[in-house]
């Protein structure tokens, strides 16, 4: 995801409990900022399929990391319900072949994994 609460609503709800990073672009440093972060494990070649809110224009998230993979494809919307009403509108989007790099973040929040 790309905010820290989509993120951690995905790692505590979805079955098993995967374990889920929150790319955090363009927002506010937070937690998932001081834990590795998907450059730091992914391989080259890998996916990423990224939750994002849905919005009439490309996202900034999409806009920052196209240059980084292979192909974007933009998939299927899903809606967060709340007692019977609609609350939130997600769109999934899945980046295959990660070329490497990672727009960079400006924040200068240090992560756990350079300092291990």
């Amino acid at each position: 995801a790309n905010r820290y609460q989509d993120a951690a609503l995905l790692g505590w709800y979805l079955p098993g409990r995967p374990e889920v990073v929150s790319v955090n672009l363009g927002g506010r440093p937070n937690q998932y900022d001081l834990w590795p972060r998907l450059p730091d494990r992914a391989a080259a070649g890998d996916d990423l399929l990224l939750v994002l809110g849905e919005r009439d224009t490309e996202p900034v998230a999409i806009a920052a990391l196209r240059r980084h993979f292979g192909t974007v494809e933009r998939g299927p919307l899903v809606e967060q319900p709340w007692r019977g009403t609609v609350i939130r509108r997600h769109r999934l989007w899945l980046l295959r072949d990660w070329r490497g790099g990672w727009p960079p973040t400006g924040r200068g929040v240090p992560r756990a994994s350079r300092a291990q």
